[in-house]
């Protein structure tokens, strides 16, 4: 008992000693250890040791105390001091630490041996592919996976081929790993969507790599997740490929999924399924795949309201919603709203375009009839399917029974009271609005009108911009509106008159050369 305790503590001193020893003689170049990153806690009865592994080994004798770290040499062997060689080549941890155990204690009795693994091996792997793919000899640890490699030389390819130009693709769900002549598929795809381990194995010494490009596909599409074409690999079935594609959105018909199959290059089938074939349908190269939507499914449908409101923002709608409705679900007007004037457009509308405007833009200026240039500045003043009305009426008007369309924007402005004067006024500007006011009060608020006045007046509407001559106008004034007072052109009557004599001369004397030519 009392010599098992004394061996203890020996040993005890010896790994205190050791560690010392090593805490001061760190090599910083020496990153093996500190470099090999390990997905978990390596298992000693299933890693394999082999040349570049390297062990510490602690024996502890009546007379002696021997602490080693034994590297594996090239033919798969270990020197122990007053042991000797032991070879330990393609045994798991355990089973070598069993064997030299036993070795040293036929070699030398009652000692007592602690041995670990200290360093993994590092060696290389064979990768085989078609051109273009990076092949040869990589470099690789115990520690690391199919994965690691893989993801490595896809980098290496698109470093080189650059990945957007790249037509090619590797394949990751059909890679084969040869070792001692057998043959494994191994499928990348599956292992990163749901962890399973066996499709990512452990790369070992002699592993061959065989890679190839990507050859059959199958495309998804409809309410899934990430539409698109994936990679096919034999027996997939449609419940897998769902799954690779993220899964159904919400609205999904997963009782009328639509395969398109293609018999050959010119016949195809279509065939229909429900969810309960999901896992049994077995898919082929080039299926079409789509998942149909629910028919208004959560239908959305919504409209924006901005302006002078009390809680502008938008509202969801259904397809009888008005504008008195929106104004009043938004809290009504504000304090500052003009609740006479309203804008309404939609984006979707306006976007469809205009063929009747494309057509003149189409034609050259010069070609262009009054009533086409007369369309044009129609057009100039409003968007298509937009409305901006100045004598609005929330309560009783048409407009505020008008039904909304989806994504309307509705624009209730700011009250700004005036009345703008320009032109042939003596001092043009913004002058107040005031009910009772007619055009003639405020041309005289501006101070007349100049000599250079032509005594025509105008009336452009805030709402809608339309021009008004004065005689015509039957309405009143609103506020924003803008009175325009013609001006006379820089071309003065004393030009004008100047411009006739001279014509007036040319033309007698045209006639006088006519008259003695014919005599």
């Amino acid at each position: 008992m009392k010599k098992y305790i004394y061996i203890k503590i020996l040993m005890m001193c010896a790994i205190l000693a050791d560690t010392s020893a090593d805490i001061n003689s760190i090599d910083p170049f020496d990153k093996a250890i500190t470099s090999t990153l390990l997905d978990k806690t390596i298992d000693p009865d299933s890693y394999i040791l082999g040349p570049g592994d390297e062990l510490d080994f602690l024996m502890v004798t009546s007379s002696n105390i021997i602490n080693e770290r034994l590297k594996i040499s090239y033919l798969g062997d270990v020197m122990i001091p007053s042991v000797g060689k032991i070879n330990i080549d393609n045994l798991t941890i355990s089973s070598a630490f069993k064997l030299i155990s036993k070795k040293c204690n036929d070699k030398i009795q009652n000692s007592s041996v602690e041995i670990t693994l200290s360093k993994i091996k590092d060696f290389k792997v064979l990768v085989l592919g078609p051109n273009n793919i990076p092949s040869g000899y990589f470099p690789v640890n115990s520690s690391m996976r199919l994965v690691d490699l893989f993801d490595k030389i896809i980098l290496l390819y698109d470093t080189q081929n650059g990945e957007e130009n790249s037509i090619n693709r590797i394949s990751s769900r059909n890679i084969i790993i040869e070792n001692s002549n057998r043959l494994n598929h191994f499928d990348l795809v599956s292992f990163k969507m749901d962890g399973d381990i066996e499709g990512n194995p452990y790369l070992s010494p002699e592993d061959i790599i065989k890679l190839d490009y990507i050859k059959n596909t199958v495309n998804i599409f409809g309410a899934i997740m990430t539409p698109g074409q994936y990679e096919y690999s034999e027996n997939d079935n449609l419940e897998k490929l769902i799954a690779i594609a993220g899964g159904f959105q919400n609205n999904a018909d997963l009782n009328n999924i639509e395969i398109t199959r293609y018999k050959n290059p010119l016949d195809k089938e279509i065939i229909v399924l429900n969810r309960d074939s999901f896992s049994s349908f077995i898919l082929m190269p080039d299926d079409d795949i789509l998942i149909k939507p629910l028919t208004d499914y959560k239908l959305k449908e919504y409209v924006t309201i901005k302006g002078e409101v009390k809680n502008p923002g938008r509202y969801s709608i259904d397809s009888n919603i008005t504008i008195k409705e929106i104004i009043d679900r938004s809290g009504g007007y504000s304090r500052n709203a003009d609740s006479s004037k309203i804008i309404l457009n939609n984006e979707i509308i306006n976007n469809l375009g205009d063929r009747e405007l494309n057509r003149i833009l189409a034609l050259d200026s010069d070609s262009r009839s009054d009533l086409d240039k007369s369309y044009m500045r129609a057009r100039a003043r409003s968007d298509r399917g937009g409305i901006s009305n100045a004598d609005f009426n929330v309560n009783s008007s048409l407009m505020s029974n008008y039904k909304l369309f989806d994504k309307d924007i509705i624009v209730i402005p700011k009250k700004y009271d005036f009345i703008e004067v320009i032109g042939a006024a003596r001092n043009p500007g913004r002058y107040p609005f005031i009910i009772e006011k007619e055009v003639e009060d405020y041309i005289d608020m501006a101070g007349g009108v100049t000599g250079n006045s032509t005594s025509k007046y105008y009336i452009i509407q805030s709402g809608t911009g339309d021009r008004i001559f004065y005689k015509d106008f039957k309405g009143s004034l609103n506020s924003q509106d803008i009175i325009f007072i013609e001006e006379k052109n820089d071309y003065n009557s004393f030009d004008r008159f100047k411009d006739i004599i001279q014509i007036t001369s040319q033309v007698l004397t045209i006639l006088a050369v006519m008259n003695n030519l014919s005599q």
